[in-house]
C-alpha cells in the first residue's frame, strides 16, 4: 500500500460526532468533540485509501508495479500525484501521531476501520510509533 493516500478519523463511538485529520489538519468538529467526552472512549478510524495525504515513493518502486497497477493508477492520476508529492513516510507518521496524541491518551484507544486488518499490517511495518500509541485491540 505504499504510495496510497492516508486519512484518519477519531470517532466518539457509534453515531457520534467525528473529527477528521487530513493534509490540511483538523476539522472544526474535533475541537468540539474534545471538550465533552472522555478521550479514553475514542476509536482511531483509519482508511489508508483516502485522498488526504499522498506519500512520495521512489521511481524504482513505481516502475516495479504490475501492469494493472501502472495502467489504473496512471489513469487515475495517483502515480503522478505520488511522484509530485513532497511528503515522506516519516513526515506522514509524524503528522498522524501528532494529531492522534492530541486527541487520545496513549495505549487506550483502538485502531478501527473497514477491513482494517490490512491497514494494520501496513501501519505495524511502516508507522510503528503511531501503532505504539494505540491499544492492541482493533475494531473492524
Amino acid at each position: 500500500m505504499l504510495g496510497v493516500s492516508l486519512g484518519a478519523r477519531l470517532l466518539r463511538g457509534v453515531g457520534g460526532r467525528r473529527g477528521q485529520f487530513g493534509a490540511r489538519g483538523v476539522s472544526e468538529g474535533s475541537a468540539a468533540m474534545a471538550a465533552g467526552e472522555s478521550m479514553a472512549q475514542r476509536m482511531v478510524w483509519v482508511d489508508l485509501e483516502g485522498p488526504n495525504l499522498i506519500i512520495k515513493q521512489p521511481d524504482e518502486l513505481l516502475d516495479s508495479m504490475s501492469d494493472w497497477c501502472k495502467e489504473h493508477h496512471g489513469k487515475s492520476g495517483l502515480t503522478k500525484a505520488v511522484k509530485e508529492s513532497t511528503v515522506t513516510l516519516q513526515q506522514a507518521e509524524y503528522e498522524f501521531l501528532s494529531f492522534v496524541r492530541q486527541q487520545t491518551p496513549p495505549g487506550l484507544c483502538p485502531l478501527a476501520g473497514n477491513s482494517v486488518h490490512a491497514d494494520k499490517k501496513f501501519l505495524d511495518k511502516h508507522m510503528p510509533q503511531f501503532m505504539k500509541h494505540l491499544h492492541y485491540r482493533i475494531i473492524d
